[in-house]
C-alpha cells in the first residue's frame, strides 16, 4: 500500500474516532437527530419474559405467546412502552387505555372494543388473563393507539413503534 493511501486511511480513521468521541461526550450523546417517536417503542419476543422499551429491559410476569397466529402481549407492558395511560376497573373487568387523545376501552374475555373513532370493531382474539396478567392482540390494540407493528418471524419478535402523527395513524 502506498504512502498516500495509508495517509488517507489514517485520516479517515482519525476522523471517525474523533466524531465518535465527540458524539458521546457532547450534550445529547448519539441521539443528535432522534425523533420523539423513537422513545415510544416496545419489543416483545414470543416465549420470553423479557421486553425492551425506551426505559430499558424489563422482566414480564408472563411471556407473550401466539394464539391462532396473533401475538398476544401483556397490556400493561404494551401501554408502558407506548407511554399510554392504563386504567383497570376491577368491578367491571375493563381496561381503559389513553394515548395522544386516542382512547381504547377493552373488556376481559371479550373481543369487542370501543374508543376514539372506533365503531363496530372486533379484535381478532379476546382480551384474556393468564396467571394474573391481561393479554391483548398486539397488532390490533397497538394500531388503535396509533402505533405501527412489525414482525420478525425468524426471531419471533414483535416490535411496536408509536406513530407521533396520530392523523396518519387514523387513515
Amino acid at each position: 500500500m502506498g504512502i498516500k493511501k495509508r495517509w488517507n486511511k489514517g485520516i479517515a480513521v482519525t476522523a471517525i474516532l474523533t466524531a465518535t468521541i465527540l458524539a458521546t461526550i457532547m450534550p445529547g450523546g448519539l441521539s443528535y437527530h432522534a425523533s420523539a417517536s423513537e422513545s415510544n417503542a416496545v419489543q416483545f419476543q414470543i416465549g420470553s419474559k423479557q421486553a425492551v422499551d425506551s426505559r430499558g429491559e424489563h422482566t414480564l410476569r408472563e411471556a407473550p405467546f401466539l394464539l391462532n397466529g396473533h401475538a398476544m402481549v401483556p397490556v400493561r407492558a404494551l401501554a408502558g412502552g407506548l407511554q399510554a395511560e392504563l386504567e383497570w376497573n376491577e368491578a367491571e373487568k375493563t381496561i381503559f387505555l389513553t394515548r395522544s387523545g386516542l382512547t381504547v376501552h377493552l373488556i376481559l374475555n371479550s373481543d369487542s372494543v370501543v374508543g376514539s373513532f372506533i365503531k363496530g370493531i372486533k379484535l381478532p382474539e379476546k382480551v384474556m388473563v393468564v396467571n394474573g396478567t391481561a393479554f391483548v392482540p398486539a397488532k390490533s390494540v397497538a394500531q388503535l393507539l396509533g402505533a405501527n407493528t412489525s414482525w420478525n418471524a425468524s426471531d419471533k419478535k414483535v416490535m411496536i413503534q408509536a406513530n407521533e402523527d396520530i392523523s396518519n395513524a387514523l387513515k
